[in-house]
């Protein structure tokens, strides 16, 4: 009887802590100018206004962060947050959606000592090419490079370089 009063209850601990489990994943708090206290688990989140005012709730902030499939023009606006947040894009990969082309980043940390980065999509054969020549010479590493076929059949490219420092 007793033992299976322990089995019973091993089971229902081991159910309950599955169900309750939270993922130990990173949010963000800030204030606005109002005194209102906002969360949220993605920097692209943060206000402008807010951006210099942010706490983490992870202290190690090593977590990187994948957008959905936006527009190019969306993507550059990321971009633009995501640097403030002292993340680039580590990866991008682009593709035809409705015959229009779309794109999905993921964002990472800044690596240690890493001086620059220039990244760039929707890139041609040619275009693709000189930049990266041009990078490569100035001591620049690329970090990835991806492709896809527009609907022209022209091939596209995305890429990032970062020059990382001695």
């Amino acid at each position: 009887m007793c033992r299976n009063t322990l089995s019973l209850a091993l089971i229902v601990f081991l159910v309950f802590s599955y169900f309750t489990a939270v993922p130990a994943g990173e949010l963000y708090k800030w204030t606005d100018k109002n005194g209102t206290v906002h969360y949220s688990d993605s920097p692209v989140n943060i206000p402008d206004s807010s951006m210099g005012k942010v706490e983490s709730t992870n202290s190690q902030s090593k977590k990187s962060h994948t957008t959905g499939w936006v527009k190019s023009s969306e993507l550059e606006g990321m971009l633009g947050k995501m640097n403030e947040n002292r993340m680039f894009p580590s990866y991008i990969e682009g593709r035809v959606d409705e015959n229009q082309i779309v794109y999905k980043a993921t964002f990472a940390p800044f690596p240690l000592n890493m001086d620059y980065f220039q990244s760039y999509w929707g890139m041609s054969d040619t275009w693709y090419e000189k930049r990266n020549e041009i990078f490569l010479r100035h001591g620049f590493k690329e970090h990835f490079h991806t492709i896809f076929t527009d609907l022209s059949g022209s091939t596209v490219h995305q890429a990032t370089w970062v020059l990382i420092g001695k």
